[in-house]
């Protein structure tokens, strides 16, 4: 991937993202791999990673019950 030029992957991802599942299973092979690739490599760059909060569950001694 490192080989296709950025704005190659940007195109392939503008038209992967704006069409529908018909349109892109009419693809021929490489060009549908490389579509999906490309959305799927788009939209992982524009999430940033997001952690997840940490959730701290307090424990309860063995004699009492959650209600």
């Amino acid at each position: 991937m490192s080989k296709v030029p950025v704005r190659r992957m940007k195109t392939l991802a503008k038209y992967g993202a704006a069409s529908k599942a018909p349109a892109l299973d009419r693809l021929v092979e490489p060009r549908r791999t490389a579509t999906l690739l490309a959305i799927a490599r788009n939209l992982q760059m524009a999430q940033p990673f997001q952690r997840r909060p940490v959730v701290r569950r307090q424990s309860l001694p063995l004699n009492q019950s959650s209600r």
